[in-house]
């Protein structure tokens, strides 16, 4: 299961912050945020649905955590 979510996470400081948060839930080699795109696009692949989980504590570090909506064809 891929997740994609728009996040505020601006810089490597920031990623510092959530990054031991990640690393405990999905495991380090999982997860990736794109800083240079425009939406510091985070991306999770796991075999389970950690949204909810993932949001909250990202939110709670202060930062933004928007699902993506895409489809796959």
């Amino acid at each position: 299961m891929v997740q994609v979510f728009y996040t505020s996470i601006t810089n490597e400081t920031s990623k510092s912050l959530i990054a031991p948060m990640l690393n405990s839930l999905v495991g380090r080699q999982n997860w990736h945020i794109d800083l240079g795109d425009c939406d510091k696009v985070l991306r999770i692949e796991t075999g389970h649905d950690y949204s909810l989980e993932i949001i909250t504590a990202i939110q709670n570090l202060g930062f933004d955590c928007i699902p993506m909506s895409f489809c796959l064809n």
